[in-house]
């Protein structure tokens, strides 16, 4: 975006509001005259790799929080639940190159 687009968006704010902030959010970049201008002003520009990563800053928190997940003392791996012939237990999630398994009722 150029300066022009940042100095029309600055105009019509300036109009509007008193003491808050405006953001100018696009897809595209922003030039270094459109940054500089806005860089004194109430006005935050996002362009497409800031506006990316606050998109996954929000999903992040937007996630249930996981369950405590148990280690395998083995190899570090997560222990996840299986159903097996002889009941529930836990198993190394990097089996088969860890095959550590320990019963349900045995993991806190």
């Amino acid at each position: 975006m150029t300066v022009g687009d940042v100095r029309n968006f600055y105009g019509a704010l300036a109009d509007h509001l008193t003491n808050g902030k405006g953001y100018f959010i696009t897809t595209n970049k922003f030039t270094l005259e459109a940054e500089k201008f806005a860089d004194d002003k109430p006005i935050e520009l996002i362009d497409g790799y800031k506006l990316v990563r606050y998109i996954k800053m929000a999903k992040k928190d937007k996630e249930e929080p996981k369950e405590d997940l148990k280690i395998c003392p083995r190899c570090g791996g997560n222990l996840v639940q299986r159903n097996g012939k002889f009941g529930p237990f836990y198993g190394c999630s990097n089996y088969p190159k860890c095959n550590y398994t320990i019963k349900q009722d045995k993991i806190s």
